[in-house]
């Protein structure tokens, strides 16, 4: 369902001739750099014994990467300009002259919705991830700690 969405906003912003077009290099240039350390982290996972012995270091900084990445490109920059486009895409919307165009720039709207409400739950999911690391390594440390005085 993503990448269908993702094609039918694609399209809309790059083709509609009504505007859209100036945040078109943000949200399909800058934002897909983050799929570059995804795809090495995606091949890490299906390559367990490789990523084991010979990229064990590599994995953990491509996470870190990452997460890094991810949040300050998908969840930091992508509010400001995505208010932007939904404001337009309204006054769009407000200013059909007929039911196609409506269905057209509700869709439009609609799914950029579901696409901003996905980068904010992918960045939650993110943000539990770097916070189970970080307690984990802290009480870890301290209840191995403990096991050895005990």
């Amino acid at each position: 369902v993503h990448h269908v969405v993702t094609i039918f906003v694609c399209s809309f912003s790059a083709f509609f001739t009504k505007g859209l077009r100036y945040h078109t290099p943000l949200f399909f240039g800058v934002v897909e750099l983050t799929s570059i350390p995804l795809s090495i982290m995606n091949y890490c996972k299906r390559n367990p014994e490789f990523t084991a012995k010979r990229f064990a270091v590599g994995f953990l900084v491509v996470r870190i990467v990452f997460a890094v990445s991810f949040l300050f490109c998908r969840v930091y920059m992508w509010t400001p300009p995505i208010l932007d486009v939904l404001r337009m895409v309204l006054d769009l919307w407000s200013l059909c002259g007929s039911w196609e165009c409506n269905v057209v720039t509700g869709t439009f709207f609609v799914a950029v919705c579901f696409l901003t409400g996905l980068q904010y739950y992918w960045g939650v999911l993110i943000v539990k991830g770097i916070v189970s690391l970080i307690v984990k390594s802290v009480f870890g440390k301290k209840m191995k700690e403990k096991k050895k005085m005990e």
